[in-house]
């Protein structure tokens, strides 16, 4: 006697003892899986994951999500920001002291982006202008803010609405209210310890 059990991937068949070897699997291999979802699923040729999501996401872009990671985006242009300040500073340091030297065309630097440019040049082994320091520092910060510049959180805040001068006098304004503030309050509190 001959007992049929049809589950998802198979048909099983189970014996009795009187009737040997009379299995017949109807798909025990994963081609024959595959081949019979294929017609049902346009990804099926895709491994299961990233692969058929990107498949699907590409098919159909309005299913598309991704995290915009907003928190970590505005702190690294807090950290970029503050490294820029940083390295504005030094530069100005750098150009005043560039500025008084009589190292090859060091002095020539702020007027003319050529020397500066082209600091690097060596005569004899040597740079022309002893180092190049206000240039290398030129290209580090070029590179930082190229990378400020065009990243996605702060470019829809800056579209064209605010200018630097803009943003410079905010940020003046809200340091002196801020310091303001602090100043009524540091005296409000001695007036509460020493009323008069």
């Amino acid at each position: 006697m001959v007992t049929q059990t049809a589950t998802c991937a198979s048909t099983i068949t189970t014996e009795s003892d009187d009737t040997k070897d009379k299995t017949t699997p109807a798909f025990n291999d994963l081609a024959h899986a595959e081949k019979a979802v294929a017609p049902m699923d346009p990804f099926y040729d895709l491994v299961a994951g990233y692969p058929k999501l990107a498949g699907r996401m590409g098919a159909m872009p309005e299913i598309a999500m991704f995290r915009r990671f907003g928190a970590l985006n505005a702190r690294n242009l807090l950290y970029m920001q503050n490294e820029l300040a940083v390295l504005g500073k030094k530069l100005k340091q750098i150009e005043v002291e560039d500025s008084k030297s009589m190292e090859g065309k060091k002095r020539s630097y702020c007027r003319n982006a050529v020397w500066l440019n082209t600091a690097n040049i060596k005569f004899d082994g040597q740079l022309r202008d002893g180092d190049t320091k206000q240039r290398d520092l030129v290209l580090k910060m070029r590179v930082l803010l190229n990378q400020y510049s065009e990243s996605d959180t702060i470019r829809p805040h800056t579209h064209g609405l605010v200018t630097d001068e803009h943003v410079d006098n905010a940020l003046i304004q809200q340091a002196t209210i801020l310091r303001e503030t602090l100043k009524l309050h540091e005296q409000f509190m001695l007036d509460a310890v020493n009323p008069r």
